[in-house]
C-alpha cells in the first residue's frame, strides 16, 4: 500500500492512495477523536500513478471537502477503509515529537503498551508493522513530510538497514532463556493457523513449533530436561538464536560464523540500546532521546519462572548459544561504560 497526503487546508485534503489490490478503487474512513464522520471514495483520477503502472486506472486520489466541520476538527484521522491503516493524522491541543523513530521489536509478543504510550506523541504512529507486507513497511520508513513519525516491528535489521538514516533507533534486549519461555507459551496457547499475535509469515515459520507444543503437557522439570530432544530439527532452528538472527540476516537463513560480530555492530546503529533486566535505565535513556516520558516495562512472573527451569534443567542454550553470547557481551558492555550511559550510546 502506498499513499501520500500532498495538501491539508483544513476544510480541504487532498492525498491519493494505491491499495495493495492495484485495480480497485480505494476508500477512506474520515474519524474525528474516534467518531466516524464519513467513509469516502477515490474521486480523482491519477494518470501519473497509472502511467507509472502502480493503479490500473489511476481512480486512486482524493479530493475530501463535503465533510461538515473538516475543518475544525483537531484529532481528525485518515485511514484506510479495509484495512484500518493509519494514513494522516491532524493532531491538535499537544505538543508532537519532532523526530522520525524506530523501536526495533526483539520479543514475539510485543512490547505493546510501550509503544501505545507515544501514540499520541507522534503525528504518524505505527506498531508491529512487519505484519504489513513489504511494500507498505519500506512505504512507511519513505512517508514524505513527515517530521513527526514512530514505527515499531520485529523486522529483520540487514533488510531495513538502508532505509533508516536519520531515523532515531531504540532497541530492547531480553535475558535469551525467558524469551524462549515466552515463546514457548505463547506458541503452546495459539490456535491452529495463529491468531491476531502473528501475522501470516510468522504462522508459516512457527507453525510446525505450534504443532509441537499443542501436543505437549506442562512445562515442567522433565519437559525442560527432554526439550531439545523431543522437539523435530525444524521446530529447534525456528526457536534457535532468534535475536542474532535478526540482527544479522536479511531473510532466513542460518547465521554465518561472523553472526555475532554482525550483530553487535548492528547494535552499534542504535542510539539507545536496552536491557529488560534493567528497564528502569532503558526507560530513563528512551525517554531521553525521545524528548517524552517513556513507560515502565514489567517482566511475568510465569515466564520467568519458566525462563529459570529452562536454564536449570534443560539443554536449552545449545540453541541459545549465540544470543547469550550477544546479550552477555552488551550486558558487560553496560558495566564497562557505566550503565545508563551505554543504553544511551549502545555497546560501541
Amino acid at each position: 500500500m502506498l499513499f501520500e497526503v500532498e495538501d491539508d487546508q483544513g476544510a480541504s485534503i487532498r492525498c491519493h492512495l494505491v491499495p495493495d489490490a492495484g485495480g480497485t478503487t480505494p476508500s477512506l474512513r474520515i474519524l474525528d477523536g474516534g467518531r466516524e464522520l464519513a467513509t469516502v471514495e477515490a474521486n480523482e483520477l491519477r494518470p501519473e500513478i497509472r502511467a507509472s503502472g502502480r493503479h490500473a486506472t489511476g481512480l486512486c486520489g482524493f479530493r475530501i471537502e463535503a465533510v461538515p466541520g473538516l475543518a475544525d476538527c483537531r484529532d481528525l484521522e485518515l485511514r484506510e477503509a479495509r484495512s484500518g491503516l493509519l494514513v494522516y493524522r491532524r493532531l491538535g491541543g499537544g505538543h508532537l515529537a519532532d523526530a522520525r523513530v524506530l523501536r526495533l521489536e526483539t520479543h514475539l509478543l510485543p512490547l505493546r503498551r510501550f509503544d501505545e504510550a507515544f501514540a499520541g506523541r507522534f503525528q504518524l504512529w505505527y506498531e508491529g508493522i512487519e505484519r504489513l507486507g513489504l511494500e507498505t513497511t519500506t512505504h512507511l520508513f519513505r512517508i514524505p513530510r513527515c517530521a513527526s513519525l514512530y514505527l515499531s516491528g520485529r523486522l529483520r535489521f540487514p533488510a531495513i538497514r538502508p532505509l533508516v538514516d536519520g531515523f532515531k533507533r531504540l532497541i530492547v534486549l531480553r535475558d535469551p532463556f525467558h524469551e524462549l519461555a515466552e515463546r514457548l507459551l505463547v506458541l503452546r496457547n495459539l490456535p491452529n493457523g495463529g491468531n491476531a499475535v502473528l501475522g501470516a509469515r510468522d504462522v508459516a515459520v512457527f507453525q510446525g513449533a505450534i504443532d509441537f507444543l499443542h501436543e505437549t503437557g506442562s512445562f515442567d522439570a522433565r519437559f525442560c530436561r527432554n526439550f531439545t530432544k523431543w522437539a523435530p530439527p525444524a521446530v529447534l532452528k525456528a526457536l534457535s538464536n532468534p535475536v542474532v538472527r535478526q540482527l544479522s540476516t536479511a531473510d532466513d537463513a542460518e547465521p554465518g560464523r561472523d553472526a555475532l560480530a554482525v550483530a553487535l555492530q548492528a547494535l552499534a546503529d542504535f542510539d539507545v540500546v536496552g536491557v529488560r533486566d534493567d528497564g528502569e535505565a532503558f526507560r530513563h535513556a528512551a525517554g531521553e532521546l525521545l524528548g517524552c516520558p517513556a513507560p515502565a516495562m514489567r517482566e511475568y512472573s510465569r515466564v520467568v519462572e519458566l525462563g529459570e527451569r529452562l536454564r536449570a534443567h534443560g539443554r536449552a542454550d545449545t540453541i541459545l548459544d549465540k544470543d547469550l553470547e550477544l546479550y552477555d557481551g552488551v550486558k558487560q558492555a553496560f558495566v564497562a561504560a557505566g550503565g545508563d550511559e551505554a543504553q544511551r550510546q549502545g555497546t560501541a
